[in-house]
């Protein structure tokens, strides 16, 4: 057995140089002067890696801090603001960054109910919040002087212009929400729209001094960040209608299933089967809109009323038996692949399955195809009650 030697990346060689298999696609090249490859195994035969882990497993305590903030309309409704205790490794980003923004967010809302009364909270992000968070990156003013110097003045003008939107160009790009951290029990089980925000984690070298001297020097960003979030946590609790986005959700799940169409649609069609009813009514969406403009607001039985119905549109998406073998994922359309939890995807019940169908032989699909059909029925069956939940139409 070789040893290919011992390392946090260099001086000694990276097993990554003697990976096997063809070379990873250029996206996928690093930052060393070797070629990467994709593997399986080795480039020599009888070479082995071996792993020194040297983590210390202890109980311990931990504790759960919490604040609260109680409303005046409504305060049995909840926006929850939240980050996790545990770090990786030295916690300068993750997850301490957050915790940050978190306890400055506290003082600022604390400061703020002292000098002006109660507020009424209420209760990669969901679709339903999209047009919060455009609002709401608006008003935060840029934190890069030289973007402030091209003129683009706030948040919201330098993200439109390095993640656009690839279909609406002027828009930024809303990543999916994908999973991987806390939020997943709230978005992906539960049907609670949800939002995370975060920075990249280079986790070996995560320290203060990372974050202090060379990521954000006079803790711009971390402002910026911290604003933003401030901001959408008011739109969302000052409103007596929550603000969702039904449109962008309409347009979102449209996306996906094209999407869908256009990488497996000679697939789908060759079962005979049509994904025609896997979209939302549009009207359905708009058209309460009208008789929500004309709502009494001094009732609060009536607005109670659309607001459960405005939070029952993303739990309409919750298929409590879960995606096919995965009893722990429920929401239909923002679940994360399996294959991929934490980029994130779309239907990924459906793409998944189809993924699957495309690499198996044709004897053994049938079993395959049923579950389909049956995942395929869910979806319909969760769009068409999602369409009907802001109207009076039951059947």
């Amino acid at each position: 057995m070789r040893t290919l030697g011992r390392s946090s990346v260099a001086p000694s060689p990276f097993p990554g140089s003697r990976l096997g298999g063809a070379p990873a696609p250029e996206e996928w090249q690093g930052g060393l002067n070797i070629t990467y490859h994709l593997g399986p195994g080795f480039s020599q035969p009888g070479w082995k890696l071996n792993l020194d882990v040297n983590n210390n497993n202890t109980h311990t305590t931990t504790y759960n801090v919490i604040g609260v903030i109680k409303g005046s309309v409504e305060p049995d409704r909840y926006v929850l603001l939240g980050n996790h205790i545990d770090a990786w490794i030295f916690g300068g980003l993750d997850p301490n960054s957050g915790t940050a923004a978190m306890l400055e967010l506290s003082r600022v809302f604390t400061k703020l109910v002292k000098e002006k009364g109660n507020y009424t909270l209420r209760t990669k992000s969901a679709p339903l919040l999209y047009q919060v968070i455009y609002e709401s990156a608006k008003k935060i003013p840029n934190p890069d002087p030289e973007e402030t110097k091209a003129g683009r003045l706030t948040v919201y003008d330098t993200w439109a212009l390095r993640k656009p939107d690839p279909v609406e160009s002027n828009t930024p790009l809303m990543q999916f929400i994908g999973s991987g951290s806390d939020y997943k029990g709230f978005q992906h089980n539960l049907g609670i729209p949800s939002h995370p925000r975060r920075a990249p984690i280079p986790h070996l070298y995560e320290t203060f001094s990372l974050v202090d001297e060379i990521y954000d020097r006079g803790f711009h960003f971390h402002k910026a960040v911290t604003d933003l979030w401030g901001f959408v946590a008011l739109r969302l609790s000052e409103p007596e209608i929550l603000p969702f986005s039904l449109g962008a959700y309409a347009t979102f799940i449209s996306r996906a299933s094209a999407n869908i169409l256009e990488k497996y649609g000679d697939l789908i069609a060759s079962q005979n089967i049509t994904m025609g009813r896997v979209k939302v009514n549009r009207k359905s969406l708009y058209g309460p809109w009208k008789s929500i403009e004309k709502l009494d607001l001094k009732n609060p039985l009536a607005v109670r009323r659309v607001n459960d119905q405005l939070m029952m549109v993303e739990r309409a998406f919750i298929d409590t038996r879960g995606l096919p073998g995965r009893p722990d994922y429920n929401h239909i359309v923002t679940a994360p692949s399996k294959n991929d939890a934490y980029s994130g995807t779309a239907f990924a019940g459906l793409s998944d399955t189809l993924f699957t169908l495309q690499e198996t032989p044709d004897d053994l699909r049938p079993d395959l195809w049923v579950t389909f059909s049956r995942h395929l029925a869910a979806v319909t069956h969760a769009l068409e009650t999602a369409s009907k939940v802001l109207t009076d139409d039951l059947w």
